[in-house]
């Protein structure tokens, strides 16, 4: 993995090129700064520096960038604070287990409809699921229209796994992954811990709540997607 310094300025760089300027100069200018400044963030001059560009003019160029500072930061991969996959099922009770068990936690799980036809629907989607961590933001209706798309293997698999869970009651496995992790545009290699269990919702209907960690993990190089994900 980078160093913070090496990370950020990637991202800079890849927002830079995904914006509506052609001149680093020009983005200085217009953000208020040295003109040689946004130069300066590109070429590395920071990466081993003492002092860093200065973070009020890094922000105004991420402004006239038109993305968020907080997006030219690369993400932190500690999970300590997650509950795990043990805490998930402590609060299992068997068939009857209303939601209400996992109350504490739910910001951490996905809820889904019971896996019919071999179709899953996405119900309410947890701020800090791994699925929200993976996309960037909460969108139900957006991460069903995307599910829509997979590749009809792809959209099996995953039926498959619910219907499993949802008929023994409660089911965990690990999942190996290798790949671009989406909206945070770093390449990781590891083992995602899914884990569900049946569930009574509010409205006493049967649920499936998803709750996934990646507790083993590997990150390897800054993504090229990056573009992508710092345009959208």
């Amino acid at each position: 993995m980078p160093s913070l310094p090496k990370a950020m300025r990637l991202r800079f760089k890849t927002a830079f090129e995904a914006s509506k300027y052609k001149s680093l100069r020009q983005l200085s200018q217009d953000a208020g700064c040295n003109p040689s400044q946004a130069g300066k963030i590109v070429r590395g001059s920071f990466d081993t520096a003492k002092d860093g560009p200065g973070l009020f003019g890094v922000w105004r160029m991420a402004e006239q960038m038109e993305v968020d500072l907080k997006d030219l930061v690369p993400p932190s991969f500690d999970h300590s604070d997650r509950p795990g996959v043990a805490a998930f099922f402590k609060r299992y009770r068997g068939q009857d287990t209303s939601i209400h068990e996992f109350s504490d936690i739910l910001e951490f799980c996905d809820i889904y409809a019971e896996p019919n036809r071999g179709r899953c629907k996405l119900i309410s989607q947890g701020p800090r699921s791994l699925l929200s961590e993976k996309t960037g933001k909460v969108d139900v209706e957006r991460q069903q229209e995307e599910y829509e798309t997979w590749p009809a293997e792809k959209r099996a698999a995953i039926f498959n796994w619910q219907r499993r869970a949802w008929q023994s009651g409660a089911l965990a496995e690990p999942v190996y992954f290798k790949g671009s992790y989406g909206f945070l545009g770093i390449d990781l290699e590891g083992y995602i811990l899914r884990a569900a269990c049946r569930v009574l919702g509010d409205d006493l209907q049967p649920r499936l709540l998803l709750y996934a960690d990646m507790p083993w993990q590997e990150h390897r190089s800054t993504s090229d997607k990056q573009r992508k994900a710092l345009s959208t």
